[in-house]
């Protein structure tokens, strides 16, 4: 199964996607002097980062689906949850974009238009992702917790 992890963790859209937009920069004349095989440790890097966190997303799930076992409350509890938490952080990550494309082709002024713009200009994007993983490890934390006080007496 670590194979065909590996096989999904080298994807070639997006492997390649960033190998021809660095290829592009080095042709264009933006890159000067930088050799195409320093470049294509780019593709590497992405994809040694997405083996990393999908070989820790399946070592995860894997020891809560084993927590879970045959008790049907407890996968209710958990799949509630972590869909609940899932919608919201696609609802946020939606958010953050529409309003980006509303202030650029309306002209509009969004308030929360200067948070987004920090962020794109700080370059705070793999924060964001962090902060992701760090949202869904807490929330499968505080479930558990929630489950284990709420429904332990009761199974």
């Amino acid at each position: 199964m670590y194979f065909i992890g590996f096989l999904f963790g080298i994807g070639f859209d997006t492997v390649s996607e960033i190998a021809i937009i660095s290829l592009s920069a080095l042709l264009s004349g933006t890159l000067r002097g930088i050799s195409i095989l320093t470049l294509l440790i780019f593709p590497l890097l992405f994809t040694s980062g997405m083996v990393l966190v999908d070989s820790s997303d399946g070592f995860f799930m894997n020891k809560l689906y084993g927590w879970v076992g045959s008790n049907d409350m407890k996968k209710l509890w958990f799949n509630m949850t972590m869909t609940a938490v899932s919608v919201l952080v696609a609802y946020a990550i939606g958010g953050f974009e529409f309003i980006t494309l509303l202030e650029h082709y309306l002209n509009v002024d969004i308030a929360s238009s200067s948070i987004i713009a920090g962020l794109n200009s700080g370059g705070y994007w793999s924060l964001l992702g962090l902060l992701v993983v760090f949202i869904f490890a807490v929330s499968w934390t505080v479930s558990a917790i929630l489950f284990k006080t709420r429904y332990s007496k009761t199974l």
